[in-house]
């Protein structure tokens, strides 16, 4: 292998290991939209006046339930109240968004592994 040969490997190494780190960064997050959207079903079909809200980090504490509207937050700090369905729909556009980005991360990955099989043989 040569000088020029080595290096466009070592950067398709490298392209193919930031395309790994983005696609567990988005697997990560349509986990989390997914648990997002079960709880919210849960709220939505529940009776229950009390639950735990979570404050961060791993803090919860124990509310009333005084109603079912969520204040979700759309940018700049701007918030607006909407109901379960609406903020379930909206979830659902984003998790079919990033399951794009995930598709077409994956076979920029499968690009690169091919191209990396080509310099090695």
């Amino acid at each position: 292998m040569n000088q020029e040969s080595i290096i466009q490997s070592s950067l398709l190494q490298k392209q193919a290991q930031e395309i790994e780190e983005n696609l567990m960064l988005i697997e990560r997050q349509i986990q989390g939209m997914l648990e997002l959207k079960d709880s919210l079903n849960h709220l939505s079909n529940s009776n229950e006046k009390e639950i735990l809200s979570n404050l961060g980090h791993g803090i919860h504490m124990k509310t009333n339930l005084i109603t079912k509207e969520l204040f979700v937050e759309v940018g700049s700090g701007v918030v607006v109240k909407k109901q379960i369905p609406e903020v379930l729909e909206i979830l659902e556009v984003q998790v079919r968004s990033l399951l794009e980005a995930k598709n077409h991360l994956q076979s920029q990955l499968e690009i690169c592994h091919s191209t990396l099989q080509q310099f090695s043989s």
